[in-house]
């Protein structure tokens, strides 16, 4: 061993994170390689992104996964909380379901270059294969180095007898709620429910629903609400995209306004918000153009963000 190589190589105490995608070798096969490739680059972005969030190291990958450190237990939680949220909360809009199981230990390990060694790594390894789709295990000991920081609540699971290690391991679990859905999701057209709780309409609730089935089955679908201001077609629209988004639908709404000659009224108000929240390089090249083939595009009526 040279010097160099000594130097490279020190002990330090890190909470481990294993993560892996549930089935992937199964979607793969369903689906095809390059829709599971799809569905593994909205993946791998959401766990870096947690990740990196707060304050961990992706020190690699292992296939449909990644082995993470971090400084403090209570971060190393934190990240497994996000992961799990992100994961579900993208998958509401997705065909294919992602679910991720998660195991984390903490204890001294050695550290080289960017790769780390240790039975804290071995044990983090082995809670994330005996985790079921979308659970978080961590040893009782991660549990007692965040001591409570970030009020997580965890739940018992008792001593694991895990592959290669000498003696049951004392585990706990993290225990997680998806994102709430809320009404404040909905575009702005159909955002006020009305003072009331929404009754009746149980005939036009049917229609709509039969529509709604029909449409995830790969099926065209129109229909139309018509009748006097005031008798509650937008209460009923919206009462309908609120369980349509809860389903996993994406709601577009728009509205034209009798006084305001806005054109393409509807439609602009119905893509703004599915537009808008678009990172640049994903952003529609719409009203685009190039001034010099070689260099940066010229963007019309504003500035592009550097």
């Amino acid at each position: 061993m040279t010097a160099t190589e000594a130097e490279s190589r020190r002990v330090e105490t890190l909470t481990v994170m294993f993560t892996d995608m549930v089935d992937s070798t199964g979607i793969r096969v369903r689906l095809g390689e390059e829709d599971a490739e799809d569905l593994r680059q909205r993946h791998d972005p959401l766990v870096r992104a947690a990740v990196v969030g707060h304050g961990g190291r992706i020190a690699k990958h292992t296939g449909d996964g990644v082995m993470a450190t971090f400084d403090g237990a209570a971060d190393a939680i934190a990240a497994s909380l996000v992961i799990q949220q992100d994961i579900e909360l993208d998958s509401r809009h997705a065909t294919e379901l992602i679910q991720v199981r998660i195991g984390i230990s903490a204890g001294d390990v050695t550290v080289d270059g960017d790769d780390c060694f240790g039975l804290p790594v071995v044990e983090a390894q082995r809670l994330e294969a005996a985790a079921k789709p979308g659970q978080i295990l961590i040893s009782a000991i991660v549990s007692a180095l965040a001591r409570g920081r970030g009020g997580y609540e965890l739940g018992p699971i008792g001593s694991l007898d895990l592959k290669g290690l000498g003696s049951p391991l004392d585990v706990l679990e993290v225990l997680w709620s998806p994102i709430p859905r809320t009404h404040a999701d909905l575009p702005p057209a159909l955002a006020d429910h009305g003072a009331f709780p929404f009754a009746g309409r149980a005939k036009e609730g049917e229609i709509l629903a039969g529509a709604w089935s029909a449409a995830t089955t790969g099926a065209t679908r129109l229909v139309l609400l018509a009748g006097e201001p005031g008798i509650g077609k937008t209460r009923l629209a919206s009462q309908f995209a609120q369980q349509a988004a809860e389903h996993g639908g994406l709601v577009l709404a728009g509205r034209c306004d009798e006084l305001v000659g806005a054109p393409y009224q509807p439609f602009a108000e119905a893509l703004r918000v599915p537009v808008g929240p678009c990172r640049w390089h994903q952003r529609p090249r719409v009203g685009t153009r190039r001034t010099d083939p070689t260099g940066p595009r010229a963007y019309r009526g504003r500035s592009r963000p550097s």
